[in-house]
């Protein structure tokens, strides 16, 4: 009896120590890895839109399983990396929009920890109390915090801007300090389903009037400017469009907003004079308070076709501006492409297809994705938007 009870303990062990196929959290996404390649099996988010990463915890994301989309009614659009070359049956369901989005930026530089989802262990103890064989750890792993969750309702926060006076001889940032966002990704893809565009008339637009260059300013944080961004930062900053704070310091990993965005564009356009001098306007988005700052930049913008809002009636000021979200409005500001192919729910697609074509990501291709964009990016992509309009 003892030596049929010594037996099931070390079967009982061995069966511990086979290898079993394993199910990883990224995010939202459940996945399983092997052979170097990462199988998607399920996606828990709540987004209309989500965008499947072509590298997870190093591996390139080859495989979409059946039922990984098919059994979530929350998402309406999925895109796809060129990486994906097995899509089985029943992955989608009927009615869900697949893009095949080749421009995508790599999205896992830091490979996250692979740690099952849910392996329940087997007790290894064997029925006999005094063993031959020690009871080897609770191999139960601890609940890993998603790399990035999406919250379902973010609010964003409603920041207060600091005077767009620049003061003499140190000019101060004429956009406001960066609000602390609930969190960088909203419920949906920025702009996904913006409204339609509004008719414009290219020749009501302005003259743009040369503004005085003040002279340039040598930042105390000078030397956290990344190499390949400083001269535009400079350049931004010598014509008053994005220029540094009252501490002396440029804060260029700070990210912007999206009416700190406007600002900027209407800056790049008519001058900073002529935009300082802008007052009211008629705003088409429901969640700008008429005595918001930024008012006269987003009305001027949504009047000349380069604001659209997020299809919702909303145009989301305080939210975090993207890079992909500052490149269509630069297209549209350049008047460098077709309005009507940046709206809509492939947006994203044709304004990181049209953008790349033009060089607006030249330097830096991590400002083509969706994700917030740093000032020392936002100085460079608006540098780059300006040399493809032959500014």
């Amino acid at each position: 009896m003892r030596l049929k009870r010594i037996l099931a303990a070390c079967v009982l062990i061995l069966a511990l120590t086979l290898p079993v196929d394993a199910v990883y959290i990224y995010g939202y996404f459940r996945y399983t890895a092997e052979d170097q390649s990462v199988t998607i099996t399920a996606y828990y988010g709540k987004e209309e839109s989500v965008t499947v990463p072509n590298v997870i915890a190093g591996n390139p994301v080859n495989t979409i399983a059946a039922g990984a989309f098919s059994e979530n009614t929350y998402v309406k659009t999925i895109y796809l990396p060129d990486t994906i070359m097995t899509i089985e049956a029943g992955a989608f369901a009927d009615g869900q929009i697949i893009v095949l989005n080749s421009n995508l930026t790599p999205t896992d530089p830091t490979p996250v920890d692979p740690t099952p989802a849910d392996p329940t262990p087997v007790d290894p103890t064997p029925a006999d109390p005094t063993p031959t064989d020690p009871t080897p750890a609770d191999p139960t792993p601890a609940d890993p915090t998603p790399v990035d969750p999406t919250p379902v309702d973010p609010t964003p926060a409603d920041p207060t801007p600091a005077d767009p006076t620049p003061v003499d001889p140190t000019p101060v940032d004429p956009t406001p300090a960066d609000p602390t966002p609930v969190d960088p990704t909203p419920e949906t893809d920025a702009e996904t389903t913006p409204e339609t565009a509004p008719e414009t008339d290219a020749e009501t637009d302005p003259e743009p009037v040369e503004d005085p260059v003040p002279p340039q300013t040598v930042f105390t944080d000078a030397d956290e400017i990344g190499a390949v961004y400083r001269s535009a930062v400079e350049s931004m900053a010598a014509a008053g469009i994005l220029i540094g704070f009252e501490d002396g310091s440029f804060r260029p990993t700070d990210s912007l907003t999206r009416e700190q965005g406007a600002e900027i564009v209407a800056f790049l356009l008519i001058g900073v004079k002529n935009a300082e001098a802008l007052t009211g306007g008629n705003v088409p988005f429901t969640d700008v308070e008429p005595d918001r700052w930024s008012v006269p930049y987003i009305a001027w913008c949504a009047e000349h076709g380069i604001l659209h809002g997020m299809g919702d009636g909303t145009f989301r000021p305080g939210e975090r501006l993207t890079g992909t979200q500052f490149a269509k409005m630069l297209l549209c500001a350049f008047r460098l492409g077709e309005t009507e192919r940046y709206v809509g729910e492939t947006w994203l697609v044709h304004t990181t297809e049209d953008a790349s074509a033009r060089g607006f990501f030249k330097g830096d291709a991590k400002m083509k994705a969706d994700t917030p964009l740093q000032r020392q990016q936002a100085a460079l992509l608006a540098e780059n938007a300006k040399r493809a309009a032959g500014k």
